[in-house]
């Protein structure tokens, strides 16, 4: 029996994208989105955008029935909607909305064919509110294994140094024997983590021996900087959950786990996992609930869950995992209801000639949130996207190569104009610790929800880089004057005792006066007001000897 000119009672609630309200005499415009044309309801001041309206449109166009539309109270439960059609004396012809076939259902009421495939997923957030900054976690960019290889590495080359230098220990310094271990674990040490000292080897093996630790460690602080990064950014962005096995698998408390009452995913979690959750009445709850951290994760229909996540809450939520428990979403009619068939023969018909398949992406796909999706209106093409990726990775070859200078060149200033060598190497150590937490830094800077201006990124990279431009300028007017200043008091420097590059061995010896470098003749010590300290004492002021002047 044909459906033409009857007319029908239809039911709908508020499902976004399915079934988008608008209600006039609230003012709730926030989260309509207006793509597609409104139809009427009952109530005058109420309007139904969505899939749900335009499939209404496209049976009315196929079966020519007459409809009104009610929509229903947010808060009641899908199972009662369905049991308003097991009744005798029932106010509504059909339901339509996100309603999945199931078992119980069938025995009390009857569906249509399906207008569209679904499944269950999982919702959370991307920093949720359990999870926590372990004091460890600068040990996650490398395995235990290879920080055991790094230290076996570290003692095992200051064996090998301690070996190739023993022959020399007496020579030079008259080292003790405990000194000259301790002596060997700092070398291995401190050029494991590219950082220099004043301590010099006498032999061949033991140069190379501390060249080989240096590639290491360059090699070494590169990925474990780029790893670290990497692991920081990974860990703000991700959600903490990867699905359904790690909810079943207790890795979050029941309790923290919403679920819808009274619904098609309360009635699998029941059966499948446990009676012991969160309950809600409502689905907007859920979002609710999960940014005020009174749950971790929910499950719900992974239709709504994705539109919810791309127009509603970008960058706030996460539908994470794959889907899983496949449904089927189809109009609610009362049992042996005469126009089932009719009604099966021309949702069929609507499949067949792609307009569902039109209808679910229009609505289904749709999104405000940015996204490199295609569906975007401001998307790439593949051809504009790999240009685009061509410029990127050039201009970061480009920036890489202007930086490699620029960092050697600090090393070398800071290098020559820091002394003794124990000051010398925390400052290097500290050079490069602070300029490698740049690397961390971005990832917390550059984030999704900026692209692709970054601006924020942007903003703070120039304001650094301005700042290290004007200390730059005050350090080398700052030295200069304190260079002017020691030429005042003490007078210009000679040759001979001048601190080479901050070596405090480093000399020229003159066999008449027996001036050593950093020492100076009889002289040179009264002037300074050296008289009553060591050659020791004086080698060790370091930048702070009269005659130690700035490299500029």
């Amino acid at each position: 029996m044909t459906n033409r000119g009857q007319h029908l009672r239809i039911l709908v609630i508020d499902a976004p994208p399915f079934v988008i309200v608008r209600n006039s005499s609230t003012h709730d415009t926030e989260r309509v989105d207006f793509h597609g044309d409104p139809l009427k309801t009952e109530d005058p001041k109420v309007l139904i955008y969505g899939f749900v309206a335009d499939f209404i449109r496209e049976l009315v166009r196929y079966m020519h029935f007459n409809y009104t539309i009610s929509v229903a109270d947010p808060s009641t439960a899908y199972h009662s909607l369905v049991a308003l059609l097991e009744e005798d004396n029932r106010q509504y012809d059909i339901v339509l909305s996100n309603i999945a076939i199931t078992s119980d259902r069938m025995l009390k009421v009857d569906f249509s064919t399906p207008f569209h495939e679904n499944t269950f997923r999982i919702i959370t957030r991307l920093n949720p509110h359990s999870s926590s900054l372990s004091l460890f976690l600068c040990f996650n960019p490398f395995t235990w294994d290879v920080w055991a290889t790094i230290f076996a590495v570290m003692i095992y080359s200051s064996m090998i140094i301690y070996v190739f230098e023993y022959q020399n220990r007496n020579i030079e310094n008259n080292q003790f024997e405990l000194k000259a271990v301790w002596t060997s674990i700092f070398h291995g040490i401190i050029n494991i983590l590219i950082m220099s000292g004043d301590i010099r080897l006498t032999t061949t093996s033991s140069r190379l021996t501390i060249l080989g630790l240096y590639v290491l460690g360059i090699i070494l602080v590169a990925t474990y900087t780029a790893n670290l990064s990497s692991f920081l950014t990974l860990n703000r962005a991700q959600p903490f959950i990867s699905g359904i096995d790690d909810i079943k698998n207790g890795l979050l408390p029941f309790s923290r786990i919403g679920i819808v009452t009274n619904s098609a995913v309360s009635d699998y979690y029941i059966r499948n996992i446990t009676t012991n959750y969160y309950t809600f009445s409502t689905v907007e709850e859920t979002y609710l609930r999960l940014l005020d951290h009174t749950i971790d994760a929910s499950i719900w229909d992974s239709s709504i869950l994705e539109y919810a996540v791309n127009n509603y809450y970008c960058n706030e939520l996460v539908v994470t995992g794959v889907g899983f428990i496949k449904t089927s979403f189809a109009i609610v009619v009362p049992k042996n209801w005469l126009y089932k068939t009719d009604l099966d023969v021309n949702i069929l018909e609507l499949r067949e000639s792609q307009k569902l398949e039109s209808l679910e992406n229009v609505w289904l796909k749709y999104r405000v949130c940015s996204s490199s999706s295609s569906s975007s209106p401001n998307s790439l093409s593949q051809v504009d996207a790999v240009k685009h990726l061509i410029i990127n990775y050039l201009a970061v070859i480009l920036a890489a190569g202007g930086l490699s200078p620029c960092i050697a060149t600090c090393i070398a200033f800071l290098s020559g104009n820091i002394s003794p060598h124990t000051k010398r190497a925390t400052a290097l150590a500290f050079m490069i610790s602070v300029g490698n937490i740049g690397g961390v830094i971005s990832g917390q800077l550059y984030r999704t929800q900026d692209a692709p201006r970054f601006i924020l990124g942007h903003a703070v990279n120039l304001g650094f880089c301005a700042f290290g431009v004007i200390n730059a300028v005050i350090l080398l007017f700052g030295l200069r004057a304190e260079n002017r200043r020691r030429d005042r008091l003490y007078g210009p420097t000679r040759s001979s005792v001048v601190l080479v590059s901050g070596e405090s061995t480093s000399c020229e010896t003159d066999v008449q006066n027996l001036d050593i470098c950093g020492v100076g003749s009889e002289e040179d010590r009264r002037r300074w007001g050296y008289e009553n300290m060591s050659e020791q004492e004086i080698r060790e002021l370091g930048d702070q000897h009269a005659a130690w002047r700035y490299i500029l």
